[in-house]
């Protein structure tokens, strides 16, 4: 028996939930992953003053870096990183 127009505004809505929640944990899970990664190449780049924040596909770092070859050197490792999209450097500063 097919379904009536009026049914389908009630099933409509049954056929999205799955589909919505597939798309917010697997957003979750791909922002971990760009944080993991960012947080790596933040370590492989001896930058323990630096700290990153993710958020979608945007990175934020900050820090006070000795020098202004050690901020450059942290930006380039960030922009190695695959999936960031854009990086905020706003609040990271060099000493000298």
């Amino acid at each position: 028996m097919p379904l009536k127009p009026r049914n389908w505004l009630l099933y409509s809505p049954v056929a999205i939930l799955p589909f919505l929640a597939a798309m917010s944990l697997g957003t979750g899970t791909a922002q971990q992953e760009l944080l993991a990664r960012a947080t790596k190449a933040l370590e492989s780049a001896a930058a323990p003053w630096a700290h990153v924040t993710v958020s979608g596909r945007d990175a934020a770092v900050t820090g006070l870096a000795p020098t202004a070859a050690d901020r450059d050197r942290v930006l380039a490792a960030l922009a190695d990183v695959q999936g960031l999209r854009r990086i905020d450097a706003a609040g990271l500063t060099a000493q000298h």
